[in-house]
């Protein structure tokens, strides 16, 4: 399931969003990264990357950037996701590559800094559960028969 799709979103009327700039930063000091959320948090999370790009002072090497995540089978996978050289390709759009936390961000080689920015997407579970409610509400309401005139006669 695809937190971010608006198809989701469609069968509810109007969903509370809010989304917050993400960033983050890897190198040889700080090889990886874990965004996550609290799982008691009822909200939908969705992490929308925009691009991963070379930082200053990076040397002309290969950095590769892999993601570690959850597969749909619920298995841990790990796949490169950008590899990045000065002298060649020092930044790749994502295109709105979008992922559902836990995420990791590990440096697989090279030393960076490598940037990684996107959208921190959330869908309000209180206007989820809101909708729910009022459906139900919906079903419990009986309608209201007319009533029996009888004819007047004169």
């Amino acid at each position: 399931m695809n937190c971010c799709t608006s198809g989701q979103c469609e069968a509810m009327s109007q969903p509370e969003v809010e989304s917050f700039i993400f960033g983050c930063e890897l190198s040889w000091k700080t090889k990886s990264y874990t965004f996550k959320v609290d799982e008691e948090d009822e909200c939908e999370h969705c992490l929308s990357l925009h691009t991963i790009s070379l930082g200053e002072g990076v040397k002309d090497e290969c950095n590769i950037v892999e993601v570690i995540a959850r597969n749909h089978n619920d298995e841990e996978i790990a796949v490169p996701v950008a590899n990045l050289k000065l002298s060649c390709q020092p930044m790749v759009n994502m295109d709105c590559f979008e992922l559902q936390p836990p995420v990791t961000f590990r440096l697989k080689t090279g030393v960076g800094p490598v940037h990684i920015a996107g959208r921190h997407i959330i869908v309000s579970s209180s206007h989820l559960n809101q909708s729910d409610d009022e459906a139900q509400v919906e079903k419990e309401i009986v309608p209201i028969k007319p009533a029996n005139k009888k004819e007047r006669t004169q």
